[in-house]
C-alpha cells in the first residue's frame, strides 16, 4: 500500500486533493497535515501515522489525473534536479549528488526509517529535499525519476505561507552547508 502525505496551508487545496485522490486511487491512504508547522515537521508527523510500505510526500498544489503506480525504486520523484550545485545570491555550492525536487518525494518506508526521516532543522521549506537525498545516498540509494500521475500547478503556497521565503531559503542553505561540511563554504558571512 502507498500512503500519500499532503502538507498544506490552504484547506481548500487539501479537500480538493483528497477528493480527486479518492476518485483516481481509492486504495491509497491519504493523510493531510494542515497546521502551521513547517513542511518537514508535517511530513514526519504524517509518516508516523502512515500505514503504507511506500510513502509519497507531496505539496498541495497538484491535480491527480491517473492511478498511482508504485515503482520498484526506494527513492523516487517526478523531478530530478540533476545539477550538482546550489546557487544563491550569485554564489555556487557544489553538492555530491542530484536530488529530487521537494514538491513530490517518494520513498520506501524502510529507507525513510533508516535515514531517520526528514531533518527538522530545516525551517519552513527549502533544501530539505537535497538533504534527504544526500542522507539516502549515504545508504547507497540514489533518486530515480518516476512518472507523476497528475500535474503540478506550482501555485506557490510557500510564498503565501512564508513572506520571508528567500531569507528562509538562504538560512536553509547555510544549514545544509554546515551539516554536510560542504568544502570551502563554511564561512559565516558567505551569503551575507
Amino acid at each position: 500500500m502507498i500512503s500519500v502525505i499532503f502538507v498544506t496551508g490552504v484547506p481548500k487545496y487539501a479537500e480538493a486533493n483528497k477528493m480527486t485522490l479518492a476518485l483516481t486511487n481509492p486504495d491509497v491512504e491519504c493523510i493531510v497535515i494542515d497546521d502551521a508547522q513547517h513542511k518537514v515537521v508535517r511530513w514526519n508527523r504524517g509518516a508516523k501515522i502512515a500505514k503504507g510500505e511506500t510513502l509519497l510526500f507531496v505539496d498541495d498544489d497538484i491535480i491527480w489525473t491517473d492511478k498511482i503506480i508504485i515503482p520498484e525504486f526506494e527513492l523516487f520523484g517526478p523531478s530530478l534536479l540533476s545539477r550538482n550545485h546550489i546557487q544563491a545570491k550569485g554564489k555556487v555550492i557544489n553538492v555530491p549528488n542530484p536530488w529530487l525536487d521537494g514538491w513530490c518525494i517518494g520513498a520506501s518506508r524502510r529507507l525513510y526509517d533508516e535515514v531517520g526521516g526528514f531533518d527538522e532543522g530545516f525551517r519552513f521549506s527549502g533544501m530539505q529535499d537535497a538533504d534527504f537525498c544526500m542522507m539516502c545516498a549515504v545508504k547507497k540509494v540514489l533518486p530515480r525519476v518516476w512518472k507523476f500521475p497528475g500535474k503540478h500547478l506550482q501555485a506557490g503556497t510557500k510564498y503565501i505561507m512564508n513572506p520571508n521565503h528567500e531569507k528562509t531559503r538562504i538560512d536553509n542553505i547555510k544549514y545544509l552547508v554546515k551539516k554536510w561540511k560542504l568544502t570551502g563554504y563554511d564561512e559565516p558571512d558567505y551569503f551575507d
